[in-house]
């Protein structure tokens, strides 16, 4: 076996997508437009992807593991971080630790590649293998919940039971005219909310236009809303949402979610009442949500009715892990509390 960084990524391209239709199926991860978009079309930089390959079969790749530049902004600071994913290994090859050598490769790499951190939310199989690599887990990221029409979560006969409980969490139309859904691109006003809210917690992914165009934006296979508070040409605060179905159930995400502390809470609720309107006509059964404990977002979705989320809504643990730091900056990167971070920072939404 031969592990290496994949320096023709265009040339690889083609066994990579077919590892992952072997392991997967035919889901995004094996697209080639979502191969272009997340791996070579990233504006924070192309991805470093290391292969694991057998010289024995004419060198085929038999082992991913990839880490994408995502720029964090530590205190003002901005550092060259990366987001650890899409790591799998041929299944005719697993048991033989080939993973567990790819994240000392990644480890080592990143040393090469000045990359101060990298970071990963890790499932409850892969989580047990980071740690034994002295992998750092930085919390299991609470995951926030709310109701909306919870009838449809359920098969028959408990969903025509559940549904004369529905109406407790109908939500009611917003009519503040300062808030509408966004549909253009992303602009500089976004990048100075970013900076404000760098001010009140360390650590937040860099958070540039052509980052938030590119996630959002300009994704090959999933499609957002955006609804944003603007007054006198300001923007106060902004929530990004995604409609999808997880084991055959409609769910809403708030993938993100920044608001400026200075603005008046009654017209932050008013913005996420806007969105929760927008889920509660889409049909969805329930919303989800990533944000730490520590910060205002969550305090406020709290008051409008999120929860953390009960065992039946959240399969398995999400384990957000660094899982290496050079950065002088390593005691306030492995606290939970001063992390920005949801759905958005990470590849799952």
């Amino acid at each position: 076996m031969i592990l290496s960084k994949s320096d023709q990524l265009k040339i690889d391209k083609e066994q990579i997508l077919a590892l992952a239709q072997k392991i997967y199926g035919d889901v995004e991860i094996s697209k080639s437009n979502f191969f272009d978009w997340q791996y070579l079309d990233n504006p924070d930089g192309k991805a470093v992807v290391i292969v694991a390959k057998d010289e024995e079969n004419n060198n085929s790749i038999i082992g991913v593991e990839s880490i994408l530049p995502m720029n964090l902004m530590v205190n003002q600071k901005i550092i060259k971080a990366s987001l650890s994913c899409n790591s799998y290994v041929d299944p005719d090859y697993r048991k033989k630790g080939i993973f567990s050598k790819l994240i000392s490769f990644v480890k080592n790499e990143s040393k090469t590649n000045n990359i101060s951190c990298i970071y990963s939310v890790a499932n409850d199989n892969s989580f047990h293998l980071f740690m034994k690599k002295n992998s750092h887990e930085i919390s299991n990221l609470p995951l926030l919940f709310r109701p909306m029409r919870l009838s449809n979560y359920f098969l028959f006969p408990l969903s025509t039971f559940l549904r004369i409980f529905d109406i407790m969490w109908k939500i009611k139309k917003n009519n503040n005219q300062n808030i509408v859904e966004f549909n253009d691109y992303f602009d500089e006003s976004f990048e100075v909310l970013c900076k404000k809210v760098n001010e009140r917690i360390p650590i937040i992914k860099h958070r540039t236009k052509e980052y938030l165009n590119w996630r959002y934006k300009d994704h090959p296979t999933r499609e957002y809303k955006t609804f944003v508070l603007k007054e006198n040409s300001n923007l106060e605060g902004y929530i990004i949402t995604r409609k999808t179905i997880v084991n055959g159930k409609s769910i809403g995400v708030i993938v993100d979610f920044l608001v400026d502390s200075n603005t008046n809470s009654e017209k932050i609720n008013d913005l996420i009442q806007t969105a929760l309107y927008n889920f509660w006509n889409s049909d969805v059964s329930v919303i989800v949500a990533v944000f730490g404990p520590s910060t205002l977002e969550y305090q406020l979705l709290s008051k409008n009715g999120f929860k953390i989320a009960p065992k039946f809504v959240k399969p398995q643990s999400a384990h957000f892990i660094l899982i290496n730091s050079d950065s002088k900056d390593f005691d306030k990167l492995k606290n939970y509390e001063n992390w920005f971070f949801s759905f958005g920072d990470y590849d799952i939404f």
